[in-house]
């Protein structure tokens, strides 16, 4: 069974509404104009779901965010990669 997109997006509106409330302070720590990326690494054996959720998350936050997505899946392990990329502003 597919998730439909929108039900995905009423979720996690829902859930970036109860977190964030007014806003997020901290980001006021960043400066303006800083490019910023992260990384995920699994180096463990895991199962991982939501990607959907995952991926809308940070949509909402900013649609400019990139996320490249790199897995790795056989029977026995996943591992996956990915990196963000956001630039603030």
């Amino acid at each position: 069974m597919r998730l439909s997109r929108l039900v995905v997006r009423e979720d996690v509106r829902r859930a970036l509404d109860e977190d964030l409330g007014a806003g997020d302070i901290t980001a006021g720590l960043i400066p303006y104009g800083h490019v910023a990326h992260g990384q995920i690494i699994c180096r463990e054996h895991a199962v991982f779901c939501g990607r959907e959720w995952f991926d809308e998350v940070f949509q909402e936050i900013d649609p400019r965010i990139t996320i490249e997505w790199d897995v790795d899946l056989n029977l026995y392990k996943l591992i996956f990669f990915l990196t963000i990329y956001f630039i603030y502003s």
